[in-house]
C-alpha cells in the first residue's frame, strides 16, 4: 500500500491543505512546534481508521467551521482508491459521513459506504493495532521497545501478538467447562431411577389392557339392551297410535250414518226452499218499482228549477259580462294605486339618504385632505395627493417595496453582526486559553518553547479590536435602517388611511348621483295618481249598484253548468218505461216469506252436511289402511326383540359397572401420564447430559488450543523464530558488523558480536552505540510490521530526532539514507522540526500556521 495524496479541509489547524506524497523515497514535513505538522498524521490515521488521539471528534473541526473533510488517496495492488470522511457539527451533536471510492478509467466511483471501519482494514491489509504499534512511530519512540525491561517488553509483545487475548479466552472456556461439569453432576443424580419407571409403566399398561377388554364386553351388552328398550318404546308408541285411529274410525262411521238419515228429509224441504226463492224475486221487483217512481218525482222537481234559472240567466247575461269587465279594471286600478301610494314614502327616504350622503361626502374629503397635509409635512412629494388622489395606490406599492428593501438590508446587517459577535467570542475564548497556557501550543498541544506567547496574545487582541469596531459600525447602520423603516411604515399607514377615505368619498359621490336619478323617476310616477283615483270612483259606484243581480246570474250559471234540461227530460221518460205492473202487494209477500224462511234455512243446512259424505268416506278408508299398517309394524318389531331380560333397571346396573371400569382405567392412565412425564424428563435430561458432555469436550479442546501450550505457544515460537530473522536481515543492511540478533523466551534481545574467541559471544543491546540502537529500533519496528501484516510499503516517523543530541541526529539521517538507498522501504513519511533531515528527503513540505508549502 502506497499513500498518494491527502487533503485536509477545516481539520485541526488546516483550513484547506492538499499534499502529494512521494511515491518512493522520503516525504518530509518540516515546521516549528504548533505549526500543524502532527495534524497531518492525525488526518492519515482518521482517514484510515476513523479514530483520533485528540479524543472527541468535535475537537478535530477547525474552530471557525462547522464541518471538517479528510480525503486520502492510496494505491493497493495496482488499483487506486480514495477514502472520504466528513465530520459535521449541528449544535451539540456530532455526525460523520464516510465512503470509499475506486478509480475506474480515471473517474472515482463509489466502492462501498457501509461498515467502513470494519471493511477498510481488509482492503488495506493493515489493522489499527499494526498501524499504531509498528507503522506509526511516535515522538521519541524509535528506541522505545529497546529501552524496556525484558519483562515489560515481553508484555508489550504479548499484547501486540494478541497472546493475552488468547489467554483470556482460554480461561473463559475453562470457567465454562467447570460450570458445565458441576451442572452435569446434579443432572446425573436425577436420572438414576429410569429402569424402575419403565418397569412400573409396563405393569400398569397390562392392567389397563385387562380392564379395557372387560369394558368392551359390557359396552356391547349395553348397546344390545339399549336397542331392545328402544324397540319396546316404538311398540308402545305404535299401540297408542293404533288405539287413537280405532277411536277416530268409530266416530267417522257414526257421522256417515247420520248423513244417510238427513238425506230422507231433503225431498220435502226442497219444495219449500224453491217457493221461498220465487217469493224473494217478486219482492225484489216490487222494491225496484217503488224506487223508480220516487226517482221520477225528484227529477221532475229538478226540471222545474232548471226552467226558472234559464229565464234568470238569459235576462241578466249582458249585465253580468259588463260587471265582470269593470270588476277586473277595478282590481288593476287598486294595484296601481297601492304602488303609487308607496312613492311618497320612497321619496322621503331618498331625501333623507341624500342629506346624509352629502355630509359624508364633505367629511371624507376633509379627512383625506388632512392626511395629505400630514404626509406633505413628512415628504413634500405627497403634496400632489391634494390635486391627484388617484396616485395613492402607486405610492403605497412604492412604499412597501422600499420597506422590503430596508428590511432585507437590516437582516443582512444583523447576520453580519451575529457572525462577528461569534468570531469575537471565539477569539476571546482563544485569548483566555492562550493566557492560561503553560508551555503548550493551542493548535497541536505540543511544547512551545520557541513561541512568543505575548505576540500571539497581541495578534488576537488586534483582531478583536478590529471586529469590535466593525461591529459598532454595523450597530449604527442597523439603527439607521430601523429609523428609516419606522418612517416608511408611518407613511405607509397614512397612505393607506388616505386611500381608504378617498375610496369612501368616491362611493358617497356615486350614491348621491344614483339617488337623484331615482327621485326624478318617482316624481314622474306620482303625477299619474290623480287620474287613477277618478276612474276608481266611477267603477266602484257601478259595482255596488249591480252586485245583487250579478250574484243571481252566477247562481243560475253554476246550476246550468251542472244540470242539462234535455238530459233530465230524457231520463224521466226512460224511467217511466222501466216501471212494471206487478199484481202483488208488498206486505203480503213479506208475510209469506217469513213463514217459508225456517224451511229454507233447514234445507241449506242439510245440503251442506250431505256434501261432507265423500270426504268422510275417503278419510275412513285412509284410517283403515293406517290401522293395518301399524298392526304389521308391531308384529315385526315384537319378532325382532332379543331373547334377554329387558328392563331399565338392568341398563342402570350395566352403566354403573361401565362407569366403575372407566374410573379405574382413568386412574391407571393418570398414573401412566405421571410416569411417562417423569420418563420424558429423564430422557430429556439424558439428552442434556449428552449435549453437556459434547460442550465439555469442545471447551476442553478450546481451553487447550487457546492456552499457553496451544496457539499461544505457536505464536510465541513463530515470533521468536521469525522476528530475529527479520530484524537481523534489516539490521545487517546498515553494515554495523554484527552477525546475529537473538531473542530469549522472555523477548530479551542480545547481539552476536565479532570476537577472536572460539565461542560465540552475545552482548546486551545496552552495550551498542546510540546510532546502532536507533537502527536496531527501526529494524525492530519494520520487522514487527512485516510480521503482523504483508510487506509494509510505508512507515511514518513523528519527530524522530526529538530528545536526540547532534551525533544521534546525524546517525539517524545516515540510517534513513541507508533505508532509502537500499530500497528496503518504498515510502517513508517523516514529521520533524529539524531541518537537518532535508538532505535525506525526496519531497519536502514546510508547515506554518496550518498551511503547507512544497519546496521540492
Amino acid at each position: 500500500m502506497i499513500l498518494k495524496s491527502l487533503r485536509l479541509k477545516n481539520f485541526l489547524a488546516h483550513k484547506d491543505t492538499k499534499i502529494e506524497f512521494a511515491k518512493t523515497g522520503i516525504t518530509a514535513f518540516i515546521g516549528d512546534n504548533g505549526s500543524g505538522k502532527t495534524s497531518i498524521i492525525e488526518g492519515i490515521s482518521f482517514a484510515l481508521f476513523g479514530k483520533s488521539s485528540k479524543g472527541n471528534l468535535s475537537d478535530l473541526v477547525h474552530w471557525t467551521a462547522k464541518n471538517a473533510v479528510v480525503e486520502l488517496i492510496f494505491e493497493k495492488n495496482g488499483k487506486e482508491y480514495k477514502i472520504y470522511r466528513e465530520i459535521k457539527l449541528t449544535g451539540k451533536s456530532v455526525s460523520t459521513t464516510s465512503a470509499v471510492y475506486r478509480n475506474e478509467n480515471g473517474v472515482f466511483s463509489l466502492y462501498y459506504q457501509k461498515n467502513i471501519n470494519k471493511e477498510l482494514p481488509k482492503l488495506i491489509g493493515i489493522t489499527p493495532k499494526t498501524f499504531f504499534s509498528s507503522i506509526l512511530v511516535k515522538q521519541g519512540d524509535i528506541e522505545g521497545l529497546l529501552n524496556l525491561k525484558p519483562r515489560e517488553r515481553a508484555k508489550v509483545f504479548e499484547d501486540i501478538l494478541d497472546m493475552s487475548l488468547y489467554q483470556l479466552l482460554s480461561e473463559h472456556y475453562a470457567s465454562k467447562r467447570r460450570d458445565l461439569e458441576n451442572r452435569l453432576k446434579g443432572i446425573q443424580i436425577s436420572t438414576e431411577n429410569e429402569k424402575e419407571i419403565k418397569s412400573h409403566i409396563k405393569q400398569l399398561e397390562e392392567e389397563k389392557k385387562v380392564l379395557k377388554e372387560k369394558l368392551n364386553i359390557l359396552n356391547k351388552e349395553k348397546e344390545e339392551l339399549q336397542k331392545a328398550l328402544k324397540i319396546n318404546l316404538q311398540i308402545e308408541n305404535l299401540k297408542q297410535k293404533l288405539q287413537f285411529l280405532e277411536n277416530e274410525l268409530n266416530t267417522l262411521n257414526q257421522e256417515i250414518e247420520n248423513i244417510e238419515n238427513l238425506k230422507q228429509q231433503l225431498t220435502h224441504l226442497e219444495k219449500k226452499a224453491k217457493e221461498y226463492e220465487e217469493k224473494q224475486e217478486i219482492l225484489k221487483k216490487l222494491l225496484e218499482n217503488k224506487a223508480l217512481k220516487q226517482k221520477i218525482e225528484n227529477l221532475e222537481e229538478n226540471l222545474k228549477k232548471v226552467k226558472k234559472h234559464e229565464e234568470i240567466y238569459n235576462s241578466l247575461k249582458e249585465l253580468a259580462n259588463n260587471y265582470e269587465e269593470r270588476e277586473k279594471s277595478y282590481k288593476n286600478l287598486l294595484n296601481e294605486i297601492s304602488k303609487l301610494s308607496k312613492i311618497e314614502g320612497q321619496l322621503n327616504t331618498f331625501e333623507e339618504q341624500l342629506t346624509t350622503l352629502r355630509q359624508e361626502l364633505l367629511e371624507t374629503k376633509n379627512n383625506a385632505l388632512g392626511l395629505a397635509k400630514k404626509l406633505t409635512s413628512i415628504k413634500p412629494i405627497y403634496k400632489t395627493l391634494e390635486l391627484n388622489p388617484v396616485l395613492a395606490p402607486t405610492m403605497i406599492r412604492d412604499g412597501k417595496f422600499l420597506i422590503e428593501k430596508y428590511e432585507k438590508k437590516l437582516q443582512e446587517v444583523k447576520e453580519k453582526g451575529t457572525k462577528i459577535k461569534t468570531e469575537i467570542e471565539i477569539l476571546e475564548k482563544q485569548l483566555k486559553n492562550i493566557s492560561s497556557l503553560k508551555g503548550e501550543c493551542p493548535t497541536c498541544y505540543r511544547p512551545i518553547e520557541e513561541h512568543n506567547k505575548q505576540e500571539l496574545i497581541n495578534e488576537i487582541k488586534t483582531q478583536i479590536d478590529e471586529k469590535n469596531k466593525l461591529r459598532e459600525e454595523l450597530r449604527q447602520k442597523y439603527r439607521d435602517l430601523e429609523k428609516k423603516i419606522k418612517t416608511e411604515e408611518e407613511i405607509l399607514k397614512l397612505l393607506e388611511e388616505f386611500e381608504n377615505w378617498f375610496e369612501k368619498h368616491k362611493e358617497a359621490d356615486a350614491k348621491i348621483k344614483e339617488i337623484k336619478a331615482k327621485i326624478f323617476a318617482l316624481q314622474k310616477e306620482k303625477e299619474k295618481l290623480q287620474d287613477v283615483l277618478k276612474q276608481k270612483e266611477e267603477i266602484q259606484k257601478f259595482l255596488e249598484k249591480n252586485k245583487e243581480k250579478y250574484l243571481k246570474f252566477k247562481e243560475a250559471e253554476n246550476l246550468l253548468k251542472n244540470v242539462s234540461r234535455k238530459e233530465l227530460e230524457k231520463e224521466i221518460e226512460k224511467l217511466n218505461q222501466s216501471v212494471e205492473n206487478i199484481p202483488y202487494e208488498e206486505k203480503t209477500i213479506k208475510e209469506e216469506l217469513a213463514k217459508l224462511k225456517p224451511y229454507n234455512e233447514k234445507f241449506f243446512k242439510i245440503s251442506q252436511e250431505i256434501t261432507k259424505e265423500e270426504k268422510l268416506k275417503q278419510k275412513r278408508q285412509n284410517i283403515q289402511e293406517s290401522i293395518e299398517k301399524i298392526r304389521f309394524e308391531i308384529s315385526n318389531l315384537e319378532a325382532s326383540l332379543p331373547d334377554m331380560e329387558i328392563s331399565e333397571e338392568k341398563l342402570i346396573n350395566l352403566q354403573n359397572e361401565i362407569s366403575f371400569l372407566q374410573s379405574q382405567i382413568g386412574q391407571l392412565e393418570g398414573k401412566l401420564k405421571i410416569l411417562n412425564d417423569e420418563l420424558s424428563q429423564v430422557i430429556e435430561k439424558l439428552k442434556v447430559i449428552e449435549d453437556i458432555n459434547k460442550k465439555i469436550e469442545k471447551y476442553k479442546k478450546l481451553e487447550i488450543v487457546l492456552g499457553a501450550k496451544g496457539i499461544q505457544r505457536i505464536i510465541r515460537e513463530n515470533a521468536l523464530y521469525e522476528l530475529p530473522k527479520m530484524v537481523n536481515f534489516i539490521f545487517s543492511r546498515f553494515g554495523f558488523g554484527f552477525n546475529q540478533i537473538k531473542f530469549s523466551e522472555n523477548f530479551d534481545i542480545s547481539i552476536l558480536a565479532n570476537t577472536t574467541e572460539r565461542e560465540d559471544r552475545y552482548i546486551s543491546i545496552d552495550a551498542i552505540s546510540g546510532g546502532q540502537k536507533v537502527a536496531l529500533g527501526l529494524a525492530l519496528r519494520l520487522a514487527l510490521s512485516n510480521f503482523l501484516s504483508s510487506k509494509t510499503d510505508f512507515l511514518i516517523l513523528d519527530e524522530p530526532t526529538i530528545h536526540l543530541d547532534q551525533q544521534r541526529r546525524e546517525e539517524l539521517v545516515s540510517i534513513l539514507l541507508n533505508l532509502k538507498n537500499q530500497n528496503f522501504l518504498n515510502q517513508l513519511i517523516v514529521i520533524t522540526h529539524d531541518k537537518e533531515l532535508e538532505d535525506t528527503a525526496d519531497q519536502i513540505y514546510f508547515v506554518e500556521n496550518g498551511k503547507v508549502f512544497e519546496t521540492r
